[in-house]
């Protein structure tokens, strides 16, 4: 099966189920992060502002934010990049390409990042996508933002999906950045 049509799959299996199952799922999944020990110890998470179909893991970028870690999250800026900002709240954040809510905040550059740790051990990054499977490969939306940007971070990266975007096996390329783990409940 190709990338096509698991994205196809993918947006058919979503119409069965419910806001309300969504939503429970995606509380669950914010739950299991924030008693994640990667997280727990982590300093810096780098995070995302999720579209309507993804996990929304919001209620734990507001948790951790307010236990003091630090939050980043990416910025469109190009065709082919995004780059990382620091959240400082709701209210720094508006729609910007694709209709996503991006930070408004500082611009973190990426060789300033790993200069200031430079194992990394310090930072995770939870990662959505369109398809998953449990060898941590991903199929994205197909623009290739987090494959690029992952690529240069030597980071922990935890995928978060709902159960029907976990596949035995999806297809992927030697540029795919391959993913730590991957977490969903299968609850509905």
């Amino acid at each position: 099966m190709d990338k096509a049509e698991i994205r196809r799959q993918v947006r058919a299996a979503a119409k069965e189920f419910t806001e309300k199952e969504r939503l429970l799922i995606s509380t669950t999944v914010c739950e299991t992060l924030l008693q994640h020990a990667r997280i727990e110890e982590a300093e810096t998470v780098i995070a995302f502002s999720p579209l309507p179909d993804e996990i929304d893991i919001f209620p734990m970028v507001r948790d951790l934010y307010s236990r003091g870690k630090e939050i980043l999250l990416p910025r469109v800026v190009s065709d082919e990049d995004m780059v990382l900002c620091r959240y400082s709240g709701e209210g720094s954040l508006s729609t910007g390409r694709y209709g996503i809510l991006e930070p408004s905040g500082d611009e973190v550059s990426v060789s300033q990042f790993l200069s200031t740790d430079s194992s990394m051990r310090g930072v995770v990054a939870i990662v959505p996508g369109v398809a998953f499977d449990s060898l941590g490969h991903r199929v994205g939306r197909g623009k290739g933002y987090y494959d690029r940007f992952l690529s240069s971070l030597p980071i922990y990266t935890i995928g978060v999906c709902f159960p029907y975007q976990l596949f035995d096996s999806v297809p992927f390329e030697s540029h795919d950045k391959v993913l730590d783990e991957v977490i969903l409940c299968s609850q509905r």
